[in-house]
């Protein structure tokens, strides 16, 4: 997300344009005109690049969740398995005790 802000914070930059003194109304109104319409082109860009954050964002909170149910199916698995060796060892000690 620091490097969006860092993108954004340059391409905001890059579209500030002030009117020079001395222009006249038709050079002001069309430097107006292409201010307009890079701060448009900003904006757009701007929300590509936040749109596009969001969907990075969402996609590691989609892969964090993957990897903590693995995490926990693991988990779980091991416990069973815990369980399973800890009855194997009760029923052999059951069985050598029943020989003897």
């Amino acid at each position: 997300l620091e490097s969006k802000d860092a993108e954004l914070a340059t391409l905001r930059e890059s579209t500030a344009t002030p009117v020079s003194p001395g222009t006249d109304a038709s050079q002001a109104a069309s430097q107006e005109a292409e201010r307009l319409r890079r701060d448009a082109d900003a904006k757009a860009k701007e929300a590509e690049i936040l749109q596009r954050a969001r969907s990075e964002s969402a996609a590691e909170l989609a892969r964090l969740k993957t990897e903590l149910s693995v995490s926990n199916a693991n988990d779980a698995a091991r416990q069973a398995a815990v369980v399973a060796s800890n009855a194997a060892v009760d029923e052999l000690k059951r069985l050598r005790g029943t020989a003897a």
